[in-house]
């Protein structure tokens, strides 16, 4: 009996529980190393006609090689450092060399290997989805002029310049509706699955699982000294229903309320870590050691009136929900009070809008420092992930208990 018992919860285990925590830990690794590239786009030098025809062996310094190193990626003669371009689709040659076209000249881009994304306007809603992940070849048509951010190796050594992959990262190229200026943070913001404990390997796991189950409650039943061991396996066999039966079904919905704050908390945490990530990429294009994207405090009228002016102000990626309640009340409280006892927002900004090297480089606006307020939604995040996943523990025991008395009744 001990034997039998061991086994059905073993099978549940894998089932229910393994197979899909193995496919959640895959897709929120999947998605981290997404926003990990976006980062390395922000971070890699821009296309420009000098980088692109000057001769291959005058090797740029500083920038250059500091770009290789602080995206991981090897030397390589071929390749001549971490490049990205943003532009428009001018063509496709030989159904895998991509042609893209920026203001001021046209590149080739080989997408043997690539990761493909495509990024809708919709996806700074408070609870979009993750952005379309696809292949080059499962991409299908793509309509002339459709905007595009690339980023990869840039390889002199032929005839024609040519964006590929290097020896341990494939091209990324994001597909994108929507202003330029808001992708980065629309791609932060929305890369990360709503709940990584349904994803591909989830289906099939608990039709597995349940299928599994079932077959062992027949063979156990047809021995009645294990009518007991039966009971449990059909329980069992029933979990991927149990939290949607009453009364567990209201702690199920608390679940999901709580692990959907705390997506979004995880996805304000990323964003708010932006302005230090366009502050060391600006400073790396700039001979100022300030760089062209600084940080300012300005008082409360001038935020106010930037805010209606269309800059974001990183409260309103919540507007929907009720700043009332914590935490948003106590992360995004408003503006802080300066010694003089005078609002004021941390304001970020370039002072070169119109440069095309700082076009990734969104103005933003905060009501207390970015830091502060990044490690707020971290703590809050872990808080509500582990409540609501004790929330839904607690609702599954309760509803199989009672499921087991109505099975012992009915058998």
């Amino acid at each position: 009996m001990l034997a039998s018992l061991t086994t059905i919860l073993g099978v549940a285990a894998l089932f229910f529980l393994v197979l899909p925590g193995v496919g959640a830990l895959t897709v929120r690794r999947r998605w981290r190393l997404f926003r990990s590239r976006i980062h390395d786009a922000v971070m890699a030098e821009p296309v420009s006609y000098g980088r692109v025809h000057r001769s291959s062996g005058a090797r740029g310094g500083g920038n250059e090689g500091e770009g290789e190193a602080g995206l991981g990626l090897p030397a390589d003669r071929s390749l001549d450092g971490v490049v990205r371009i943003t532009g428009r689709l001018e063509s496709i040659q030989d159904e895998q060399i991509l042609w893209v076209r920026s203001d001021q000249l046209s590149v080739a881009v080989d997408m043997a290997r690539s990761d493909v994304y495509v990024v809708a306007q919709e996806s700074e809603a408070a609870l979009a989805g993750p952005p379309l992940r696809t292949s080059w070849k499962r991409l299908g048509s793509i309509p002339e002029g459709a905007r595009v951010l690339v980023c990869g190796s840039l390889d002199r050594t032929g005839d024609q310049p040519v964006i590929r992959a290097s020896a341990t990262a494939p091209v990324l190229a994001v597909f994108y509706d929507g202003p330029l200026s808001t992708l980065v943070r629309r791609c932060i913001w929305s890369g990360r699955q709503l709940n990584e404990y349904w994803n591909p390997a989830t289906p099939a796991a608990l039709a597995g699982g349940t299928l599994a189950l079932v077959i062992l409650a027949y063979l156990i039943l047809s021995r009645p000294a294990d009518r007991l061991i039966a009971q449990v396996t059909i329980a069992l066999a029933s979990l991927p229903a149990i939290p949607l039966l009453p009364p567990g079904v209201g702690l199920f919905y608390v679940y999901r309320r709580g692990w959907r704050r705390g997506r979004l908390l995880r996805a304000l945490r990323d964003v708010l870590q932006l302005p230090y990530l366009f502050e060391t990429a600006s400073a790396r294009i700039d001979d100022d050691a300030d760089g062209v994207y600084t940080a300012h405090i300005v008082d409360a009228d001038e935020g106010d009136a930037l805010r209606a002016a269309g800059v974001l102000c990183v409260d309103t990626l919540v507007a929907g929900w009720p700043n009332r309640l914590r935490p948003f009340g106590r992360i995004l409280s408003g503006r802080r009070q300066t010694p003089t006892a005078r609002s004021y927002y941390y304001l970020f900004e370039s002072s070169r809008p119109v440069d095309r090297d700082v076009e990734l480089f969104e103005p933003m606006l905060t009501t207390d420092e970015p830091q502060r307020q990044s490690a707020q939604c971290a703590r809050w995040a872990r808080r509500y992930e582990i409540v609501s996943t004790l929330m839904l523990i607690v609702g599954i025991v309760l509803n199989l208990g009672l499921f087991l008395v109505v099975v012992n009744v009915l058998l």
